[in-house]
Order: C-alpha cells, then sequence, then structure tokens
C-alpha cells in the first residue's frame, strides 16, 4: 500500500490557523460563529483539531488547510463524549458523537 505525503496532518498549534480553520468550518454554516466560539474550542481541545494541509510535490511546503476536525471532549457521567465537527473542501459538516 502506497501512502500519499501530499498531505501533512497537524494539530492545532497557534493564531496563524485560525482564519483557515473559520473558512473551512463556516462555509456551510447558515450563521457565521462568532471568533470567541472558534478559540474556546481550539484553547481548551487543541490537540483534538486536525488540520490536514495540501504540500507542494516538489517542495513539501504547506500550500493551503484543505480539511479540518475541531473537537471537544466532555465528561458525561464517567463517560467519555466527544463531539466533532468535519470539515473538507466539497464535503458538508458533520456533527459525530460517540
Amino acid at each position: 500500500m502506497s501512502v500519499n505525503t501530499d498531505f501533512e496532518f497537524v494539530s492545532y498549534t497557534d493564531e496563524s490557523m485560525l482564519p483557515d480553520i473559520q473558512r473551512l468550518v463556516s462555509a456551510d454554516l447558515s450563521e457565521p460563529y462568532s471568533v470567541f466560539v472558534y478559540r474556546y474550542f481550539l484553547h481548551q481541545w487543541p490537540q483534538l483539531c486536525i488540520c490536514v494541509y495540501n504540500l507542494d510535490s516538489s517542495t513539501k511546503h504547506r500550500k493551503e488547510m484543505i480539511a479540518v476536525i475541531v473537537c471537544k471532549a466532555e465528561d458525561e457521567g464517567g463517560k467519555l463524549k466527544f463531539v466533532a465537527c468535519f470539515r473538507k473542501v466539497e464535503i458538508l459538516c458533520a456533527y459525530i458523537a460517540v
């Protein structure tokens, strides 16, 4: 099995990623979220925000963010509940609870 190396998966690291995350997530929302909503999720659970970048095939430098998963984790009576918003170019946002 070959692995496509033209993508890079990274966790949220800083505010420089926020505009791309907002662009991807808000593309299909009827009302945009406030920047403070994004910051709440990203600062509380940065390790649960996964960003996917398209890489230049020759230089391997990041070209653009093409997908994102923004997630939170909560303890509900001893059970861990994850809520995620997934957004990829040309795919609708989906909320997943486990």
